[in-house]
């Protein structure tokens, strides 16, 4: 390279030396000016304008747009950006969010989202699940154009209409597999009802982005022309696998009383019926015969609380309920009104958890399902009143009567015998005072055993111990400790008889 050497030459110098020395001193001033600006810059690139397609949202008939935006986040320290990439990053998915949004899911009139409209919580899940899938399911999209003004970050998708609805189609038509080989195995589930709820949940689930729409399938041969429309046809058989339960009972009617020894195990069942194949050629439900495991739920009320409880049924479809700690003041035989009733019916809420049917779990909501209303009574046993003190006897049979218990005149009538006996013998004679003292026994037996023979059993028993009286004449003194026995039997020792009883 030549180099050039700034020469300075006297007024006498040849023409052209002045306009040499202004360029030269032209070509100084603007170097330092470069060098000035640089140093300004601190070396950063101008940004370049932005694009139209940031300002005007480009329209296609052929394809979808989406466009997204996101500021950078500055380091305050070094004026750089604190995360690189990250604004990048997010206004990508916020591209992919808005082109999913242009494509619009029209809901059909005859489709199934349109028919549960009312249904706030499917809707609402349907709608979510719509969305979510959409963006889930988007593929094929191109990457037109980013832009980066220093502060913000544009991204400009686009993909083609004609593309994403093969794509979509081909979605669909896995979806209905899926339903229709799901519909085919709950209805192959046997008599597992959780099993087969969860098979048509399943299905329902396959085809959500596309509840919107009409969904049939061929069942039968194609020549028939039969389509079903499967999404439907799931929900019904949801449902139908509930109303279509039957409930039963070993008995019309419990009676407690005390040949069974106030407890009762009352056993529940629960069938299907026999069903057949519909003209779809998929069968119209699961075969008859007893369903487990199903969750049953029992309630009665004891005469003090409700009692409630949930048991599954076992392989023959059934349950035992222990019927017991019934209140005998609750009385009434079954067939006469004023009885109580046990309450059963399927437990929904239980069955749904175990059929892990989560939102779809809603479909069952407001379902007519099967119960039972089996009247509850009590008998409490007949008792019969012995003892020789009348006073004590009618004072005894009164307190027996208010709790419930039928009184017989004859102990052969009597399915128990309360003996009662007491001796009163005078005490001594203090100031004028007379005084007496009474004690005894209380024993109640039944007149035969649960076998019935005639053996009797001891019920309860009580010793009656020694009860003071005093008055100022031997006969008051005597009355007055009767009277104090019984007090003293109207008490804990009546409370005890009584439990004994049942």
């Amino acid at each position: 390279m030549n180099t050039s050497r700034l020469t300075f030459k006297s007024p006498n110098t040849a023409n052209g030396t002045a306009g040499a020395i202004g360029m030269s001193v032209a070509i100084i001033a603007m170097y330092a000016l470069t060098l000035m600006w640089a140093g300004c810059s601190g070396g950063k690139e101008l940004a370049s304008p932005a694009p139209g397609w940031t300002v005007d949202r480009p329209i296609s008939p052929t394809q979808y747009t989406g466009i997204g935006s996101a500021r950078k986040s500055i380091s305050p320290t070094t004026g750089d950006e604190a995360d690189p990439g990250a604004a990048l990053s997010a206004a990508k998915e916020r591209a992919i969010a808005d082109l999913a949004s242009e494509i619009s899911v029209r809901v059909e009139s005859e489709s199934v989202l349109e028919s549960m409209s009312d249904n706030g919580a499917i809707t609402e899940h349907f709608q979510s699940s719509i969305r979510s899938s959409s963006e889930a399911n988007l593929s094929g999209y191109t990457l037109i154009d980013s832009h980066d003004d220093g502060t913000t970050v544009h991204v400009y998708y686009r993909l083609s209409k004609s593309a994403h609805a093969a794509r979509r189609a081909a979605l669909k038509a896995a979806a209905l597999e899926s339903a229709a080989t799901e519909l085919l195995a709950g209805a192959e589930a046997s008599n597992r009802i959780d099993v087969a709820l969860s098979h048509y949940a399943d299905g329902l689930r396959a085809l959500e982005p596309f509840l919107g729409e009409v969904n049939r399938v061929q069942v039968g041969p194609i020549e028939l022309g039969s389509k079903l429309a499967i999404d439907r046809e799931l929900i019904r058989r949801m449902r139908s696998v509930i109303t279509d339960l039957r409930l039963t009972s070993n008995v019309p009617a419990v009676l407690l009383n005390s040949a069974n020894g106030f407890s009762f195990p009352l056993a529940l069942a629960a069938r299907l019926p026999q069903t057949s194949s519909n003209p779809s050629g998929i069968s119209s439900g699961i075969p008859g015969g007893p369903v487990a495991p199903l969750p049953l739920r029992y309630r009665y009320h004891n005469g003090t609380y409700y009692k409630q409880a949930t048991e599954f049924t076992d392989g023959t479809g059934t349950v035992v309920a222990l019927i017991s700690d019934v209140d005998g003041r609750l009385g009434a035989r079954p067939s006469e009104p004023g009885g109580e009733n046990i309450s059963v019916e399927i437990d929904l809420p239980r069955l749904i958890e175990i059929a892990h049917l989560g939102p779809w779990g809603a479909v069952l909501n407001g379902l007519a399902s099967p119960s039972l209303s089996i009247p509850l009574a009590v008998e409490l046993p007949a008792l019969h009143v012995q003892c020789e003190l009348s006073a004590l006897r009618n004072a005894f049979r009164q307190r027996l009567g208010e709790a419930g218990h039928r009184l017989t005149d004859s102990a052969s009538e009597a399915d128990v015998v309360i003996a009662i006996q007491v001796q009163v013998r005078a005490g001594t004679i203090a100031r004028g005072f007379h005084t007496a003292w009474a004690s005894g026994t209380l024993i109640a037996r039944t007149l035969h055993d649960d076998n019935h023979s005639n053996e009797s059993r001891i019920l309860f028993e009580q010793r009656i111990e020694q009860t003071k009286g005093i008055h100022l004449d031997p006969a008051g003194a005597r009355a007055t400790a009767l009277e104090n026995v019984i007090s003293t039997l109207n008490g804990a020792p009546m409370r005890d008889l009584l439990k004994s009883l049942h």
